[in-house]
């Protein structure tokens, strides 16, 4: 039996992963370079870095995606922190293609390493021949380490494009459906809100590529972070998220650097199976089928919720509440105007 780790190290990697999401970790690894070799070394380099990501288009579009850097001690390390639990509900059989839902999206999704883009939970053991590639914004792919992580984990960008690209080729696609304006409630403690109700995209890509529907809950996801909650903080964020794609609410923790010690569980549910194996919008009956997989899909979700929540879940995740986009920022600012 192997001896246990230090009990150091899964802090650190929490530390580390952390930092590299938030991008202080490259920033500060460039003020370094910039001491050691200087300013001009350093620009020269980073244009270099620069021109490398616009051209290298793999590792956004298919990911550069290591068997041997997902099954990296590492992520093990990072999965103790919490402690991190995955719980398979049905088999995932090899023949078929998915898109797994992931909800709620939390502040930095930090679910997602330790169940799909790293092996952590053995993703590939306990679903053998599933090759997912997991979606995330398209920032990370121009910043250093951010997007090394990203590329050798099997991560790309979750752009239409790219998505059923992936999806084309028989890869299943995970994805945090609800996105920047999920992540905007993250930090609430009242309920889990989802942004699912018009959130129907996926379903098309998944009915367009003949790709079976699988919903997934991140529970204690929106427990990791506090978020400061205010009028001027949910206007800038909301900004953000309408010109940029994607939002960065501020967030804190009591732990300094590091999230919330907080359990995770990651809870995959059983495929949707349906027919046909695959429908184009030009079929009549696209639309309705579209609107019956997502009321469907919701339906699985919300049972997965029902069974695990009480199990798993922390005090915010017992209510679960499903909303629009515009719900969500009525939710968001009728807080922050409150405070």
């Amino acid at each position: 039996m192997a001896a246990p780790a230090p009990p150091f190290l899964p802090p650190l990697c929490a530390m580390a992963i952390t930092g590299a999401q938030t991008a202080w970790l490259p920033i500060a690894a460039i003020g370094g370079l910039t001491r050691a070799i200087g300013k001009a070394p350093t620009a020269a380099a980073l244009a270099a870095y620069a021109l490398w990501c616009k051209m290298d288009t793999k590792a956004w579009r298919e990911s550069h995606k290591n068997d041997a850097a997902r099954r990296h001690g590492f992520w093990r390390m990072l999965r103790a922190y919490y402690p991190h639990r995955f719980i398979k509900t049905a088999p995932l059989p090899s023949e078929s293609h998915y898109v797994i839902g992931v909800h709620p999206h939390g502040t930095l999704s930090v679910s997602m390493p330790m169940s799909f883009s790293s092996d952590a939970s053995d993703f590939s053991t306990l679903y053998p021949g599933v090759d997912q590639r997991v979606g995330v914004v398209n920032l990370p792919f121009f910043i250093p380490l951010q997007r090394e992580i990203c590329t050798f984990s099997g991560c790309v960008s979750a752009d239409k494009a790219v998505v059923e690209f992936n999806l084309a080729k028989r890869r299943s696609m995970v994805l945090a459906v609800g996105g920047a304006a999920e992540a905007l409630l993250a930090g609430r403690n009242d309920a889990m809100y989802l942004v699912l109700k018009d959130r129907k995209g996926f379903v098309r890509q998944a009915l367009e590529a003949g790709a079976a529907l699988v919903p997934c809950l991140a529970l204690g996801e929106t427990s990791t972070f506090y978020h400061l909650e205010s009028e001027l903080s949910s206007k800038l964020a909301l900004w953000m998220m309408k010109n940029v794609g994607f939002s960065l609410p501020i967030f804190f923790s009591t732990r300094v650097l590091l999230p919330l010690k907080c359990p995770l569980t990651t809870v995959v549910g059983a495929p949707i199976v349906y027919p046909p194996d695959r429908m184009g919008p030009s079929d009549p009956s696209f639309a309705a089928k579209v609107d019956e997989l997502h009321s469907l899909y919701i339906e699985k979700l919300t049972e997965l919720h029902r069974e695990y929540a009480p199990l798993y879940g922390t005090a915010s995740d017992q209510v679960l509440k499903i909303v629009t986009g515009a719900e969500a920022q009525k939710v968001l600012m009728s807080r922050s105007s409150r405070l």
